[in-house]
């Protein structure tokens, strides 16, 4: 039962495109071939052959991405990120944990979102209400203040500004290093760089 229900999986999957998981792009990495699946009420993974890969023993499991995939321990119910072959790359110790992006994976603890490197170590400290994957060296964050910005990976904020309404829709990103001519001073110094909304 459990096989015709492994091979019954892997082929939605495969032939799905993997698009009910939220794939987004391929990725040329043997990891890359393993997804998510639900057997019996646990999760593991299987590779694009519809073979486990990895038994089915998570409470939930997210996709493979850069050699690491995100998932939630029965022992603690905690997250945490496992190696193709099923080990513990890094132990379970987080509420929610997202997919690695450009080295870095969106963790949260203690109500507060972080960014983690492939060894386990704090990136970007736990310090954001909400947090997305990085892209292009940026990811979009929000504040405890409710303020949504981009940082980059050494934490940098890059903009916080809001339209005169308060709505925070499509933020211009402005770096923190890069003031533009026009706010050149006289003196040489820059004052901070503004941000216009289109």
């Amino acid at each position: 039962m459990i096989t015709r229900l492994s091979l019954l999986a892997a082929l939605l999957v495969v032939a799905t495109g993997c698009e009910f998981l939220g794939v987004e792009e391929q990725e040329s990495s043997p990891s890359a071939a393993l997804y998510p699946v639900r057997v019996e009420g646990n999760w593991g993974y299987v590779s694009a052959q519809g073979r486990i890969a990895i038994a089915p023993q998570f409470v939930e499991a997210t996709r493979f991405t850069e050699g690491l995939g995100a998932a939630r321990s029965r022992a603690n119910w905690r997250w945490g990120f496992v190696r193709p072959d099923g080990s513990w790359a890094i132990d379970a110790q987080f509420s929610r944990a997202r997919a690695f992006y450009e080295g870095l994976a969106a963790v949260e603890v203690d109500g507060r979102w972080g960014y983690v490197d492939r060894s386990g170590r704090f990136a970007v400290n736990p310090q954001f209400t909400a947090a997305g994957r990085f892209r292009e060296g940026r990811a979009f964050v929000r504040t405890a203040d409710w303020r949504w910005m981009y940082v980059d990976t050494r934490a940098a904020r890059c903009a916080a500004r809001r339209r005169p309404n308060g709505s925070t829709k499509r933020p211009v990103v402005i770096s923190p290093t890069a003031a533009p001519s026009s706010t050149r001073r006289a003196s040489g110094a820059t004052s901070p760089p503004t941000a216009t909304w289109p």
